[in-house]
């Protein structure tokens, strides 16, 4: 017996509006500007923890 192969379209068949994204782009999204925070403050807490002399 052969196995069909199906296809399956990953992309919505609509533009996204006012920039928003449907799932399978955002989860294809590998770098996310709304995060520069974030890691700015997790940086930064780093260093200071390698920094700190211990007592």
């Amino acid at each position: 017996m052969a196995a069909a192969l199906v296809s399956v379209n990953k992309t919505s068949p609509e533009a996204p509006s006012k920039g928003r994204l449907n799932y399978y782009d955002y989860q294809a999204q590998r770098y996310m500007p709304e995060l520069d925070g974030v890691r700015a403050i997790a940086v930064s807490l780093a260093i200071t923890a390698h920094l700190h002399e211990r007592i």
